[in-house]
C-alpha cells in the first residue's frame, strides 16, 4: 500500500507525497482528485492508497483558553461551552482539543472544522477503495520526531498568515498575522530563534521544513476524522477472540472433528460480519442521541451566544498598526469582551476602539519589552 497526503484548502485539494513540500497535483473537486488517484493506482499497479488528510489552517477555527486544573469531566465541560467558544452553528462542525496542566490551571487548545463539504469528500475518496488514516490540521504534517527539543515556530501561509508556536511536539498557540513577520518581530512572537517556513526555499531568516518532513508525522493530536471513516481495527480483536474460542472448543471438546470445528468458526465469522453493520448503526444512533441530549442541556444552561464573529470583524478594522491580540474572553453576564494583547501606544489604541462601544482600560504592564494591555469593551 502506497501512502499519500491530501491537503484540503480554499482552492480545492492538493496531493502530496510524504515528505514533499510541493504538491504532485492540485484538483478543484473531490471527483477530480478521485480520478487522479485512480490513475495513480493504475500507473503503480496497486489496488488503492493509504491517504492522510490535512485541513489548511485557514479552514480551521482555533482558540486557546484556561480551565481550573481540577475541572471534573473535562471533555463534557468543554462541550458545554462550545456555543461560546466556536463561532459555528451547533451540529455543523467537529472539534478536538488538547489539555496541558500548568500549575493550578489547564491550558486548552481547541480546533474546530465545519462539516460542510467534508462528508461528501470523504465518501468520494473511500468509494475508490482508499483507506483514510486521519484528518489533521495542516501543521500536524510537520510535527515529527525531528522537531526541535525546545521552543520553535512554524510559519504557514495561504489565505491567511499563521504562526504556530511549539515546545517540542506540543502546540502552545496559533497566532494570526496581518503579514509575514520577520526579524525582531518574528523572534518576539515565536519566543525562539528557531522558526521554520512551510515552503521550499524558505523566506530569509526562516528555516527549511525539509528536516521536519523527513521523519514520519506523529499524528498524536487533533484527529478530526469522523468515526465512521476510521479503519475498523476492532475486527482484529474480534478475530483474535474467535481464534481463542475455537482453540478452547478444541480443548474442551476434544472429540469434535476438526472439520466441524473449522466449519463452526466460519459460521460464526459470517454471523458477526452480517450483524456488524447493524451494530454500527445502533452505536451511531446511541452516540448521536447522547450528544444531542448533552448539547440541549448545555444550550439550556448557557442560553444565547454572543456575536463573536461580528465583534472580531469590527475589532480587526479598529486595531491600530503595531497592535495585536493575545487573548479574547467573553463576559456573557456583563455582555462585554475582554481583550489582551500588545500595543505601542495605549492611548491611541483606546481611542481607536471607541467605535466598538464603551471602552475601559483595565490594566497595563510591560512584557517582552512591549506595552501589554487588558481592555474591556461593552458593545452599545
Amino acid at each position: 500500500m502506497t501512502a499519500c497526503d491530501i491537503l484540503i484548502h480554499q482552492a480545492g485539494l492538493s496531493l502530496l507525497l510524504p515528505g514533499a513540500t510541493t504538491p504532485q497535483a492540485v484538483c478543484a473537486t473531490a471527483d477530480e482528485m478521485a480520478a487522479h488517484l485512480a490513475q495513480l493506482c493504475a500507473a503503480r499497479r496497486i489496488p488503492h492508497l493509504e491517504l492522510t488528510l490535512y485541513a489548511a489552517e485557514e479552514l480551521l477555527f482555533c482558540t486557546r483558553f484556561t480551565l481550573p486544573a481540577k475541572t471534573p469531566r473535562l471533555a463534557e465541560a468543554i462541550r458545554y461551552q462550545l456555543g461560546m467558544l466556536v463561532p459555528f452553528p451547533e451540529e455543523t462542525f467537529r472539534f478536538r482539543f488538547t489539555a496541558t496542566r500548568e500549575g493550578d490551571a489547564q491550558q486548552i487548545i481547541l480546533y474546530a472544522l465545519r462539516d460542510e463539504g467534508l462528508l461528501p469528500l470523504l465518501q468520494t475518496l473511500t468509494a475508490g477503495g482508499h483507506t483514510l488514516t486521519g484528518l489533521f490540521p495542516e501543521h500536524q504534517r510537520y510535527v515529527s520526531r525531528a522537531a526541535p527539543k525546545e521552543a520553535w515556530a512554524l510559519l504557514l501561509e495561504g489565505r491567511g498568515t499563521y504562526l504556530l508556536l511549539f515546545r517540542k511536539t506540543r502546540l502552545l498557540d496559533r497566532v494570526l498575522c496581518r503579514q509575514r513577520p520577520a526579524g525582531e518581530e518574528l523572534a518576539t512572537l515565536a519566543g525562539s530563534e528557531t522558526s521554520y517556513h512551510a515552503v521550499e526555499p524558505p523566506a530569509p531568516g526562516l528555516l527549511s521544513p525539509v528536516p521536519l518532513l523527513a521523519a514520519r508525522p506523529l499524528h498524536k493530536t487533533f484527529d478530526l476524522l469522523p468515526e465512521d471513516f476510521r479503519r475498523p481495527d476492532y475486527f482484529k480483536t474480534v478475530l483474535a477472540g474467535l481464534l481463542v474460542a475455537n482453540l478452547a472448543l478444541l480443548v474442551l471438546l476434544g472429540g469434535l472433528n476438526l472439520f466441524e470445528t473449522i466449519r463452526f468458526s466460519h459460521t460464526v465469522n459470517r454471523e458477526i460480519s452480517a450483524i456488524m453493520p447493524q451494530v454500527k448503526v445502533v452505536n451511531a444512533l446511541l452516540s448521536r442521541q447522547e450528544k444531542l441530549e448533552q448539547q440541549l442541556a448545555a444550550f439550556r444552561e448557557i442560553g444565547g451566544n454572543p456575536d463573536i464573529v461580528g465583534f472580531l470583524a469590527k475589532l480587526s478594522t479598529q486595531l491600530p498598526p503595531g497592535a495585536y491580540l493575545d487573548q479574547l474572553r467573553v463576559e456573557k453576564r456583563q455582555g462585554s469582551y475582554l481583550i489582551e494583547g500588545y500595543a505601542g501606544d495605549i492611548a491611541s489604541l483606546t481611542a481607536a476602539l471607541q467605535g466598538l462601544g464603551e471602552v475601559k482600560l483595565k490594566s497595563t504592564s510591560r512584557r517582552q519589552d512591549q506595552n501589554y494591555f487588558l481592555i474591556e469593551i461593552t458593545p452599545r
